[in-house]
């Protein structure tokens, strides 16, 4: 490994761990916020905050042109640069919010739920608060100096969590998570004004050139979010306000383990992939070597999480939720596919290839919208389910191919990278199916039979991956979960400062 490679390494890790930090604070919060709310609110208050989470979040993809990517590939980034992003960022809020309250009406149609006429317009200020947040934040991420943002995350979750839940004890409504979102998007404002000194003003002088890298960007994005946000645009149409509601439940708690432990990796990646973007040879082994990480942590938690799904249901979220658990499951397996092709996308971007990114994504899409609909009406959620595992596979597949292409690097070294953990996870899957049901008849009460299978199953995945290094020690993952320990330890001085 060359000594640049090293330090950027370096750079990664001390980045990975602060967003790994605020990530898990973030969302352990959030995790402890469902599992009250579940128990406070019905699976109903829940589908009317989703359906116009849905379509706040449509609106905010048709007009997010990505400048915070744009500002961290840029070689040199002046303060007429920051300045066009932020005044570009703060005309699309405006006009997101004026689209919102206006067309309140049009998206309660959609529904077929009255109630949302109400809930959109009280909304409707989310994307321009959203908008006007300090843009010097950025410059932060760009050095991959994330300590920072591990901070403001932290607290406006920290205030979100407590508006939301006393909200919820009090009113016992959907209203509570309404208020909750807003306190989160008001905390970041302020605190990103308070912890950056950079003070933006109004400018356009550099909006042209942010507009033309973007707009790949922006068409990327709007189909990952009709690819991602497909299934429950499809629920609340076709289904009931409690269907979405156990629908986003189900794939908020499936996939937020998954999704916190990738979001990081990849937000802390992603500098690293810009600075080696002339470099393929380094950038093909730092990419390989990232994707062996986040299977290697993904894997046995998206399976343990479906072996688990019926007791997890049960303990965490109350009996009213129970009809959600084999959703929970599929919807497990559906986020471990979906993250080696997170990190696919990132690589794209900073290659310059955003298109490609959205040509792979948009003809897909073609076919994955008619698949959800008629699985839908044959199968209902968990047909809907299936269909997402499919269309991650093909992705995943596909972009594999074409990077692998770009990068010069042999498919075969993807199989290596997904073989031992994803075979090491399966096994485990069964083992814990068998072993946990074979004693659920001598385990009580209920909270004692999850623990025991979470047990099984890191033992089964460990006990392999330990035989994999008893017997091949030189490449095995424990080598290499190893060797980022002892770079996490080099690095901790920097951490501190």
């Amino acid at each position: 490994m060359s000594s640049g490679e090293h330090q950027l390494g370096r750079k990664v890790a001390v980045g990975t761990i602060w967003s790994i930090a605020g990530r898990f604070i973030v969302k352990s919060l959030g995790f402890i916020s469902i599992l009250i709310l579940a128990r406070i609110l019905a699976p109903d208050d829940f589908g009317v905050i989703a359906a116009t989470m849905i379509m706040v979040g449509l609106l905010e993809i048709l007009f997010n042109f990505s400048f915070d990517i744009n500002i961290i590939q840029k070689k040199e980034v002046t303060s007429t640069t920051l300045n066009s992003a932020w005044t570009c960022k703060l005309l699309s809020g405006l006009v997101l919010t004026l689209l919102l309250f206006f067309g309140s009406h049009a998206i309660a149609l959609y529904f077929a739920d009255p109630r949302l006429v109400q809930v959109v317009q009280a909304i409707a200020l989310l994307p321009l608060l959203k908008s006007a947040k300090n843009i010097g934040f950025v410059l932060y991420r760009k050095e991959l100096d994330l300590k920072s943002e591990f901070k403001l995350d932290a607290y406006a979750k920290a205030v979100s969590f407590v508006v939301t839940v006393s909200l919820a004890l009090w009113m016992q409504s959907y209203w509570a998570l309404l208020l909750g979102i807003y306190s989160n998007v008001l905390a970041k404002l302020v605190l990103s004004f308070w912890m950056h000194p950079y003070r933006p003003w109004f400018c356009l002088r550099e909006a042209r050139e942010l507009f033309s890298f973007s707009k790949w960007l922006l068409l990327r994005n709007v189909t990952v979010y009709f690819n991602t946000n497909a299934p429950a645009l499809m629920i609340g149409r076709l289904s009931t306000p409690e269907q979405l509601g156990f629908y986003s439940i189900s794939y908020e708690v499936s996939n937020l383990p998954t999704t916190e432990l990738l979001y990081p990796l990849s937000r802390a990646a992603y500098p690293g992939y810009v600075k080696l973007n002339e470099k393929p040879a380094e950038l093909s082994r730092f990419f390989l070597r990232m994707s062996r990480l986040i299977v290697l942590v993904v894997a046995p938690v998206s399976f343990g999480l479906a072996a688990v799904s019926e007791q997890l249901v049960a303990v965490l979220l109350g009996s009213q939720w129970m009809s959600a658990a084999p959703l929970l499951g599929l919807l497990a397996i559906y986020g471990f596919v979906r993250a080696g092709s997170q990190n696919v996308e990132s690589i794209f971007v900073a290659l310059g290839r955003p298109r490609l990114c959205f040509f792979i994504m948009f003809v897909l899409t073609l076919g994955y919208i008619p698949c959800l609909y008629l699985a839908f009406q044959f199968a209902g959620l968990q047909g809907i389910a299936y269909v997402m595992i499919a269309n991650a596979i093909v992705y995943s597949v596909v972009s594999y191919s074409f990077l692998a292409h770009l990068l010069q690097f042999k498919l075969t070294s993807v199989l290596r990278v997904y073989a031992l953990p994803l075979g090491a996870a399966i096994l485990m899957f069964f083992g814990v199916r068998v072993l946990g049901d074979y004693t659920a008849a001598f385990v009580e009460p209920l909270w004692l039979l999850l623990l025991l299978k979470v047990m099984i199953g890191a033992f089964i995945y460990l006990a392999i991956l330990l035989l994999q290094h008893v017997v091949a020690p030189a490449g095995s993952l424990f080598s290499e979960a190893w060797s980022l320990v002892r770079q996490l330890k080099n690095v901790k001085q920097s951490i501190i400062r």
